[in-house]
């Protein structure tokens, strides 16, 4: 009776150890979903001239084919830090217990232009390619704003 015992535990926890090994290769196959998150991008914005920060600026974000504005501007909480958000599709592949892989694909156009925008410095648009632009989602990426110089001006 208790070799039974024994015999009947060892079986169930060798083929669920198996089931598990089996699934973490993907043995019973895996299925794929889509889902959308927002990824952050962080902006620094210097005057040309002096490097000084400048603070109070907006941004738009344009794709080719796309209508609409397709980020979204939050705030940083840091000095002269522009921060958006821009969704993207994560797919995901998965198999009964585990994730097996994940990557991200964008909406889109992979060419993403960038205005900014600031009441004192010409509008900037700058030019990026999406995935490179993501694969670089941790560096805060500088750029320089010109000073908007009006007729009658003395500086300009």
């Amino acid at each position: 009776m208790r070799f039974k015992l024994w015999l009947l535990i060892i079986s169930v926890l060798l083929t669920g150890t198996g089931f598990v090994v089996a699934d973490y290769f993907a043995l019973f196959g895996t299925s794929k979903k889509s889902e959308i998150v927002m990824q952050e991008i962080q902006f620094r914005l210097v005057d040309s001239l002096s490097s000084a920060p400048v603070i109070g600026a907006r941004i738009r974000c344009f794709q080719k084919g796309r209508k609409k504005d397709v980020c979204f501007q939050r705030d940083s909480g840091k000095l002269g830090v522009v921060s958006m958000k821009i969704p993207r599709s994560k797919i995901i592949s998965n198999s009964l217990l585990f994730e097996q892989s994940h990557h991200y694909k964008s909406s889109g156009s992979t060419e993403l232009n960038i205005m900014f925008m600031h009441l004192d410095y010409q509008n900037q648009v700058a030019r990026y390619d999406s995935d490179e632009l993501f694969s670089k989602a941790n560096e805060v990426h500088e750029v320089k704003m010109n000073l908007q110089y009006f007729e009658g001006d003395d500086n300009g």
